[in-house]
């Protein structure tokens, strides 16, 4: 194996050990490790050094005994070096260790979570100590959370509360995509308009300048969003039958008149075979790209992902536009058409 890969193994070796039992201090024999895994003193002498010298390490005891700082553990979640399972279940309980937080904040049971430490945190959270032991230390090291010392009292930091504040602003915009998915009481016209809302915050919130509901030259849009002198017309419809190529037509002209980089068609019905012939076969050079039903669930379907910084429709519009302007791909719902 390459010393990389032994790095790798050693250092997600350590994370299991750490969280398999808390302990005050978690001491691990690298010795062990290279038995177990048939390699030389000398080897695991070098990965050991490394290792040091990439500060993975809180405490190093004679005969290469280690234990783990908590940006090691971070490392090893960030570059898959954890099953990804077990990676969405220490984010979950980390989940509910910050909302529990936050709800006795506002319920002022106490600015602080005293008793043990977090004995109140565990019981809202629903969560055992072991749990809460092993995430709380990885919270405050993110600042999501703050220790008081010398006092063991643990409290929510303002960047918490702001997570959590985000997390169930993105559930209740989830929600909303649900409601409007099971098309209770609304008319198509009112629906197109509300996914265009529910876009337009996501599209926000990634850090574009949004406008909705413009009428350049008279002619009505639903969102302009643009960036670095970059401008995007964007049509949502929510039809009871899929995108005819007149419409995508009708936005082409409209972008390109009005000198947009693209122009953005939201299907929620999807597309014609017409419509993406037309599309990938426009008559000048105007960029046009479609976003269909399985697009749009996925800029909703994230909403649980509060730790990863992932700009989930940033990163799929430049997929898009990749594909069209060097490969003339019309890429909708993951197909390229």
């Amino acid at each position: 194996m390459e010393i990389d890969e032994i790095k790798n193994l050693v250092l997600r070796w350590l994370y299991e050990k750490a969280s398999k039992d808390y302990v005050a201090h978690k001491l691990f024999d690298l010795k062990v490790f290279a038995a177990e895994h048939d390699i030389n003193r000398e080897l695991i002498g070098r990965i050991y050094e490394e290792l040091e010298r990439e500060h993975f390490f809180n405490i190093r005891a004679a005969g290469m005994v280690v234990e783990p700082n908590i940006g090691a553990l971070i490392y090893c979640e960030e570059h898959g070096l954890v099953d990804p399972a077990v990676v969405e279940k220490q984010n979950d309980i980390r989940k509910r260790i910050l909302e529990a937080c936050v709800d006795i904040h506002e319920e002022k049971l106490s600015a602080y979570a005293y008793g043990g430490p977090g004995d109140m945190i565990c019981k809202r959270a629903n969560i055992s100590r072991h749990d809460f032991d092993n995430n709380v230390e990885i919270l405050a090291y993110q600042d999501y959370f703050e220790q008081q010392y010398p006092l063991d009292i643990w409290r929510i930091a303002p960047r918490g509360r702001e997570t959590v504040k985000e997390l169930r602003k993105r559930r209740k915009r989830l929600a909303e995509f649900e409601n409007l998915k099971a098309g209770n009481d609304i008319t198509p016209q009112a629906r197109g308009h509300k996914i265009e809302d529910l876009l337009a915050e996501v599209i926000g919130e990634e850090g574009w300048k949004v406008k909705t509901g413009e009428r350049p030259q008279g002619m009505e849009y639903d969102i302009v969003f643009s960036k670095d002198h970059e401008y995007f017309l964007v049509s949502c419809k929510w039809e009871k039958e899929a995108a005819q190529g007149e419409v995508v037509q009708l936005l082409i002209t409209r972008a390109h008149d009005a000198g947009y980089y693209a122009g953005v068609f939201v299907s929620m019905l999807g597309y014609t075979d017409n419509c993406l012939v037309l599309a990938k076969e426009r008559k000048t050079n105007q960029k046009v790209l479609l976003f269909g039903p399985e697009d749009v669930e996925s800029l909703f379907s994230n909403a649980e992902a509060i730790f990863s910084d992932k700009k989930w429709f940033s990163d799929l519009l430049d997929e898009k536009i990749q594909k069209l302007v060097h490969q003339n791909i019309i890429l909708v719902d993951g197909v390229s058409n």
